[in-house]
């Protein structure tokens, strides 16, 4: 039996935040497509279901259109199953208002339920909505067979602390030897796998699709294949996300002038694995001196079209060689030395000599 696990889709994302209107309105349609795109790799890889451990949508009001294209899906491929359990980020979706739901999609509530996958009852699946009043509690609920392959879905992460939206944390010790043997999580969009305990793996299946550059790297979901005589499975991460998010970091100590930058940045992407439709943040880092010539807006030029979307952050550190400035009798040099003697931190005295410097030059200052 194959499986699908995947979770935070996030559909319908304003996604305004670093594009414009038009572009993100592309974005949000390419993410929405994203989801008959799943149903279409399932019924080509003979997939008997797909598990969305979360956050389908990513507001309590999603439009109509992407309302419509899920439940068009849903009901369009009969021959796929698919169970859904809400997240923080959509308790108000519409899949959990339906009375009638279609026979191929099973929504879990606020209670744990447990249902079986095939006919021998071998392979069962389980799951529950976190809320404000069970979240301390489901876990004297998980009651499993340690005869069966076991899944639990679950949406929440283990945080030290707690947190502000505490229906969202887990205790992962609480959940050990309950004959769990794959607990598919949502709600932290980084994929990931571990071990549960000596029998179950716990694993993260990550978002579809990047939204921000907080999602760098390959994005996709997890499969599932369990031998119905053995009950023993094989599980492995598929890229699936049409786009990726990348943020190269360029090391640009020892530069002097923007077309160093240029060459440091050239040399980085040649060595980054990415493609002309991704989303680049190239990031510059190290220290350079005060006076090095940098212009950020000159840079995104350059390198505009080679990718989809392609940003600049300046993340370099500013430092001065004072021993160039010691027997410096003009103006700059008095000034350098002036600064110097003033109690701010590195940091600031490179700024205020780089700027001070470039107002002396009559240079515009950025």
């Amino acid at each position: 039996m194959k499986l699908i696990h995947c979770a935070d889709l996030h559909l319908d994302s304003k996604l305004q935040t670093w594009l414009s209107e038009d572009k993100a309105k592309e974005r949000r349609n390419e993410i929405l497509s994203n989801f008959p795109r799943l149903v279409e790799f399932a019924k080509a890889n003979n997939v008997f279901g797909i598990m969305i451990a979360g956050d389908l949508y990513d507001r309590n009001s999603a439009s109509k259109h992407a309302e419509n294209t899920v439940f068009a899906t849903i009901v369009s491929n009969p021959d796929v199953m698919f169970w859904y359990l809400p997240g923080n980020h959509d308790e108000k979706c519409f899949l959990t208002r339906i009375d009638n739901l279609p026979s191929n999609l099973f929504v879990f509530d606020d209670r744990f339920r447990t249902i079986p996958l095939n006919d021998a009852g071998t392979i069962t699946l389980s799951g529950i909505a976190l809320t404000e009043d069970n979240n301390r509690t489901f876990y004297d609920d998980v009651i499993l067979n340690r005869e069966t392959y076991n899944i639990f879905m679950l949406h929440g992460e283990e945080r030290a602390g707690g947190s502000v939206h505490f229906e969202e944390c887990l205790d992962f010790r609480l959940l050990r030897n309950k004959y769990i043997d794959y607990l598919a999580l949502g709600h932290v969009h980084k994929p990931s796998i571990g071990k549960l305990d000596n029998r179950g793996a716990m694993c993260y299946a990550g978002c579809l699709e990047g939204r921000g550059f907080d999602e760098c790297g390959n994005r996709g979901f997890y499969l599932l294949d369990i031998d119905e005589n053995t009950l023993r499975a094989e599980y492995s991460f598929i890229p699936f996300a049409k786009r990726k998010m990348l943020s190269p970091e360029v090391i640009c100590d020892g530069c002097e002038i923007s077309e160093d930058i240029e060459q440091r940045i050239e040399e980085t992407l040649t060595e980054t694995d990415f493609s002309s439709g991704d989303y680049l943040k190239i990031i510059l880092k190290g220290k350079l001196d005060a006076l090095c010539e940098k212009d950020i807006p000159y840079l995104t030029k350059i390198f505009e079209n080679r990718a989809a979307v392609v940003r600049i952050e300046d993340e370099t550190e500013l430092k001065v060689n004072y021993a160039a400035f010691a027997d410096d009798m003009s103006l700059k040099g008095e000034f350098v030395r002036l600064v110097r003697q003033n109690d701010y931190s590195e940091a600031d005295k490179a700024e205020i000599i780089r700027i001070g410097i470039e107002a002396l030059m009559g240079e515009e200052i950025v």
